[in-house]
C-alpha cells in the first residue's frame, strides 16, 4: 500500500460516545487519538466567533475568534494560529454575515505573518451567504496565520456569530 492510500486511524478504545455534544465541540481527549499510520496530526485547532463583531464597509479586519472547539497544543491565541512545529498545514477560514441585505462583495482571506495573503475568496453576498477559503502551506517554527474579513455593503455589518458559520481551523499534515 502506498503512503497516499493509507487512511487515518481513530482509536476509540477509551472513548465514550456520550462525550460528544450537539454543538460540534470535540473534546481534546478524542483528538489525542486521531492518528495517521505515520504520526499524529497535531497541532490542530478550530476557533469561532462567539461574541459580536461588526465590520465597517470597505474595510479589512482581522476576525475576532474567542471560541474554540479544540486547540490541542494551545497554539491558537490572540486571533492567530502559531503552530511552532515546522511542516505542512491545511488551513480553512469561513465568514458569514448576519444581514438580510444583499451586497456586492463578501471576502475572507488567510494571511501569513501579518503581511502575505495565502488564500482569498470573494462572493456576492445574498441573504446570509457564507464564503470559505482553504489552503495547504508549509510553516516554519515562527510563522503565524490569521483570518481577515471584508464586506462592502455600504454600512457597518455584523458577522454571524455561530460556531458553524464563522470560523478558522487547521491541522498539521503527515506527509
Amino acid at each position: 500500500m502506498t503512503k497516499a492510500h493509507k487512511l487515518a486511524r481513530f482509536d476509540t478504545t477509551n472513548i465514550n460516545p456520550a462525550t460528544l455534544d450537539a454543538t460540534g465541540t470535540i473534546p481534546t481527549a478524542l483528538l489525542d487519538h486521531i492518528e495517521t499510520p505515520d504520526g499524529v496530526n497535531t497541532p490542530m485547532f478550530r476557533s469561532f466567533l462567539s461574541g459580536q463583531q461588526q465590520v465597517a464597509s470597505s474595510t479589512w479586519v482581522r476576525a475576532t475568534l474567542e471560541g474554540e472547539s479544540y486547540d490541542t497544543n494551545n497554539k491558537f491565541a490572540n486571533n492567530r494560529f502559531t503552530p511552532t512545529v515546522a511542516g505542512y498545514y491545511y488551513l480553512k477560514a469561513q465568514v458569514s454575515w448576519a444581514s438580510l441585505n444583499d451586497f456586492n462583495m463578501s471576502v475572507v482571506r488567510i494571511r501569513i505573518n501579518g503581511t502575505n495573503t495565502l488564500a482569498e475568496k470573494s462572493i456576492e453576498n445574498d441573504h446570509y451567504n457564507g464564503v470559505d477559503v482553504s489552503t495547504i502551506v508549509y510553516a516554519d517554527v515562527d510563522d503565524y496565520f490569521e483570518m481577515e474579513i471584508y464586506q462592502n455593503s455600504g454600512v457597518v455589518t455584523s458577522v454571524n456569530n455561530s460556531a458553524n458559520n464563522t470560523y478558522f481551523m487547521g491541522f498539521r499534515l503527515i506527509i
